[in-house]
């Protein structure tokens, strides 16, 4: 399944940040996701996930948290949540097969 990429354009607009601002977010979690954003390519483009992370750090940083932190709290929520989306998939998979015996 083909997963939506949103635009720079797109997330600035829906975040109401500069650009500026959304490069040093993007950049922070590259550090700990070296694709994040699709940072590997030329283009930067984020799936609906990696802009929930930067709304997340973006609300925590405005809470007096430090960007640092709150990347780590992100990064943490966000994997975390991936890993379990996979090991459900994979359940699921298996749930079918038995289905179809």
């Amino acid at each position: 399944m083909l997963k939506k990429r949103h635009s720079v354009k797109d997330v600035l607009k829906k975040l109401n940040i500069t650009d500026k601002t959304l490069t040093s977010y993007a950049d922070l979690m590259c550090e700990v996701d070296d694709n994040f954003a699709d940072s590997l390519n030329k283009v930067r483009k984020y799936s609906g996930k990696e802009i929930e992370v930067i709304q997340y750090m973006l609300r925590r940083k405005s809470e007096g948290v430090l960007k640092e932190m709150a990347r780590d709290e992100a990064a943490e929520v966000y994997y975390d949540q991936t890993k379990l989306d996979e090991v459900l998939n994979e359940f699921q998979k298996l749930i079918d097969k038995i289905k179809q015996r």
